[in-house]
Parts: structure tokens; sequence; C-alpha cells
């Protein structure tokens, strides 16, 4: 049996409602059309004022007989941007001061960005995070302006979480760029002719684990933000003979201290108590001036750093007894208290540990329960 098909013709009505939805998809693409155009006419418009104004700004510049050529100010701030961003960061500084609308343009975040993307190259290897030697761009921008410095800590030093630089930079430590650089794990700028005061901002570089700024021209007091950096195992700020007032109670925040080094400073005693609470600590080297008004003696919360194994407070102006708990720290290989004014009874402990080295001369009157092995400087 053949089965036949059956075609359907499609009716009027069919026909008209696709009519319908034709001209209304042709309408809307009309309208599309139009509005293409007039943006495109509104940007021909916009391009072509531009040129125009551009080109009478050339002609008047080719102009010989003029004393007074053209005013760059008077170019859109878009196409002023665009042409001052091709002269060199160091150059363009120095035209801030040629106006108000100048210093507001040459200082804006937006121009800087542009201006660094003109000349500072990105550094080649993506895989290294570690900067061991300032480039040239780096020591310019460690003396720009903020707006500057700020964009080149985002743009290019962000790349990195190790700065190891020793270059003499004879500047101040750069405040934007440290609210910028959060992620950084190590900061070493040591003997980096570093002058002025340790910034506060110092205390939002939370990742820090290092911070050496040692043997630099850093002055004023140790800031109380530092204590903030509860992810650092060394800090090292010996040899900055500015650096002044008292050790910052706030020391005693540093929980995952390894290493504590401050000598060669203006900085007084006494040593804050909080010290105890670094449990961590292997290295202890002080080195504090006079305090007139609160004399520095060897506290008891020293017997907590159980895992000390360096302790040179000498040269501490200390006084009074050494706390007999002290002989507890069984991990000590090098213990120095030489020039200061102890006096009375040395642990008898300390016989029985391992040192290395041991210097206790220079003391006002410390007595020996026991003779003290030889090496030992008494």
């Amino acid at each position: 049996m053949m089965c036949s098909s059956i075609k359907i013709d499609p009716s009027i009505t069919d026909v008209i409602s696709l009519l319908h939805v034709a001209l209304s998809e042709l309408a809307s693409v009309k309208h599309s059309l139009a509005t293409l155009q007039t943006s495109y006419d509104t940007l021909k418009a916009t391009t072509a004022h531009n040129h125009h104004q551009m080109m009478q700004e050339i002609k008047k510049l080719c102009n010989s007989t003029k004393k007074h050529y053209t005013q760059l100010t008077s170019l859109p701030k878009d196409v002023v941007c665009e042409i001052m961003s091709w002269i060199h960061p160091q150059e363009v500084w120095k035209l801030r001061g040629l106006s108000k609308s100048f210093r507001d343009l040459l200082s804006s975040t937006r121009f800087a960005a542009l201006n660094i993307a003109r000349f500072v190259p990105q550094p080649v290897d993506c895989f290294q995070d570690t900067s061991t030697d300032a480039d040239q761009y780096d020591i310019i921008f460690f003396g720009a302006p903020a707006s500057y410095q700020t964009e080149y800590a985002r743009m290019i030093l962000t790349k990195y979480s190790r700065l190891w630089w020793l270059q003499p930079f004879d500047k101040p430590i750069p405040i934007p760029w440290l609210l910028e650089l959060r992620d950084l794990v190590e900061l070493d700028w040591m003997c980096c002719s570093l002058i002025g005061p340790i910034p506060d901002e110092i205390g939002r570089m939370t990742s820090l684990k290092l911070l050496d700024l040692s043997t630099n021209s850093l002055e004023g007091e140790i800031p109380l933000a530092i204590g903030n950096l509860a992810n650092l195992t060394i800090l090292e700020l010996y040899d900055n003979d500015g650096l002044c007032g008292t050790l910052p109670a706030e020391l005693g925040n540093l929980v995952l201290l390894e290493k504590l080094v401050i000598y060669g400073t203006s900085v007084m005693g006494p040593i804050p108590l909080e010290i105890g609470n670094l449990r961590n600590l292997i290295t202890l080297v002080l080195d504090l001036g006079i305090n007139p008004t609160c004399p520095s003696v060897l506290i008891e919360e020293l017997s907590n750093l159980s895992r000390l194994t360096t302790l040179d407070l000498s040269r501490c102006h200390l006084v009074g007894g050494i706390p007999s708990s002290l002989g507890r720290i069984r991990s000590l290989q090098h213990l120095l208290l030489y020039q200061n004014e102890l006096e009375g009874p040395v642990p008898m402990e300390w016989s029985t540990l391992e040192l290395e080295t041991c210097k206790l001369n220079g003391n006002k009157c410390l007595t020996y329960s026991f003779i003290p092995p030889e090496g030992w400087s008494v």
C-alpha cells in the first residue's frame, strides 16, 4: 500500500505575518545604521576639529616671525597628555611649574601611568621575583613626585616579592612605595644612603618577613607601627646614628622574629619587658644609650628566649645584677655583656654551657662562684 504525501500551501495570513516580521527587522537594522552613522559623523567632526586645531598651532610654531608661537594649554587636554607623555620623565617633571593646568595634568596618576608606559620596560623575566640590583628607572623614580612613585610601584615593583638593593639613593624612603608594596616579602635596603625618618607607613607592609635598613642615615624614632609586621622574622636597623628615642614596646608583637639587631644608633634603653614575648628569637644584638630618666637592667623576661644562640647586650649601660634565670637559656653560644655596669654573681649554669664566645669584661663588679673557663673575657 503506497502512502501519498499531502502538500499544504501557506495561507495568505502566514505570508502577511512573515512580511510584518521582515519589515520590523529591516526597520531595526535601519535604526542601528542611523545610530552608527550619527556616531561616525560625531567622531569625524571631533577628529576634524582637533586636527584643524593642531594644524593651526603647528603653523604658528613654523612661523619664525612671531615672538610668541602658541600655548599648549589651548589644545584639548587629552592631546596635551599624549604629547607630553613622550617627554622623558626626568624632563617632564620640570614642566609642572609652567602653570596650574600643567601642574594638575603632569601630577595626575593617569599621566604618570602613560608616561611610565612609554619609557619604562616591563621586567623581562616573569618568573624572577627578586630584584637584586636597582636599575636606572628604580633610581629615577625613588625620588620622583608622589604620583609617579605610586604608579611606578604599582606598574613595575609589584612584580617582585623581594627587593635587595645596594645603591646610594641619598633620599628619604618613598612613602607611596610602602603603600603599594603590601605583598612584598623581603625589603633589604642596606647601605642605600637613606635619609630622614622611617615612615609610619612601613607598618602597612604586613607581608614582610625581612626588613633590613641598616647602615644608612635614618633619623627619628623607630615607629610604633613597626609592631604591625606580624610576619617579620628578621629586623636589622644597625648603624643609623640618627635613630633615637627608646625601643618601642610594640617590638614584642613580632612573635615570629628570629633576629633583632639594633646597634650604632642613638636609641636609648631600657629593654622593654615585651622583648620576652619573642620566643622564636635566635639572635638578639642591642647597643643602647643612657636613658637619664630610666636605667636599663637585664630583665628576667629574657629567660623566655629559649632558642637564643647569640645574646649581645654590650655597651647597653646595664646596671644591677644578672638574673639567675638567664642560666636556663641552654642554647647560648655567644654571650656578650661587656662594657656595662653589672654587678653581683654570674649564673653558675653558664659555666656548663659550650660557649664559643663569652665576654663579661668591663663591668662594675661581677663575682664568680666557679673558675671562668679558658677563653672567657672577664
